[in-house]
């Protein structure tokens, strides 16, 4: 992950985050206002920050579960008709070039992909050995 991109959902939970510390500072400093001690004051804004955090869950709880799927299924399915063969549409020309099967693709990438990884190999093996003879021919 990296660390460096703020993704939007960070920027979502520091705006809750905010707002929900906006109003325990308000809610302490009303308490405060009215004559009440500082420890009720302080625990009026452990109290209201909780809320804050509890309505937030449960409003993104309810959100992902109930409403996003019940939207999603009220959405008008947007597939592709499949398309039907007719005359007008069938070439009788050959094609020049032949198309690759997904099974010659996928040997062609596991080819290269296991190419590249024996290189590797080859490349710390070669050092490895570098590393040992100049290590046994200073004594070490």
């Amino acid at each position: 992950m990296d660390y460096r991109k703020i993704n939007s959902h960070i920027i979502l939970l520091l705006i809750i985050f905010v707002v929900g510390l906006a109003m325990a500072m308000l809610g302490r400093l009303i308490v405060l206002d009215s004559g009440i001690d500082t420890g009720t004051a302080n625990l009026t804004f452990v109290i209201i920050l909780g809320v804050c955090i509890i309505a937030y869950l449960i409003i993104l709880a309810t959100l992902a579960h109930v409403i996003v799927p019940w939207v999603m299924k009220k959405l008008p399915n947007k597939r592709k008709p499949l398309p039907t063969i007719t005359e007008n549409n069938i070439s009788n020309e050959k094609e020049e070039t032949p198309k690759q099967s997904a099974e010659d693709i996928r040997q062609n990438h596991t080819r290269a992909y296991m190419e590249k990884q024996n290189a590797k190999i080859n490349l710390f093996l070669a050092y490895s050995r570098l590393t040992m003879t100049s290590a046994r021919s200073f004594g070490y």
